[in-house]
């Protein structure tokens, strides 16, 4: 199950709205079987608990999450180095 039955209905489809941005940003299908559907999921959910409900906002997030834990950049956006300069 992708999704608990415990988020209240704006929540859900916020939730379902940021997973097909990323799934979109990344070029997946979303398949089921595949592994980074879940990785995906995971940082949505984790997201949403920790108070996030904007789709837009926690597509972003997710994305950047996996910019920094090493996935290339989505076409068309460089990646952004992590530590600024002073």
């Amino acid at each position: 199950m992708l999704f608990s039955k415990q988020y209240i209905p704006q929540h859900m489809e916020a939730m379902r709205s940021a997973y097909s941005k990323v799934c979109d940003a990344l070029l997946l299908k979303g398949d089921v079987d595949d592994p980074m559907t879940e990785v995906i999921v995971d940082k949505v959910v984790a997201l949403v608990k920790a108070g996030e409900h904007d789709a837009d906002r926690l597509a972003e997030r997710v994305l950047d999450d996996l910019i920094d834990d090493g996935l290339p950049p989505p076409i068309g956006q460089p990646r952004r180095d992590p530590s600024p300069q002073v």
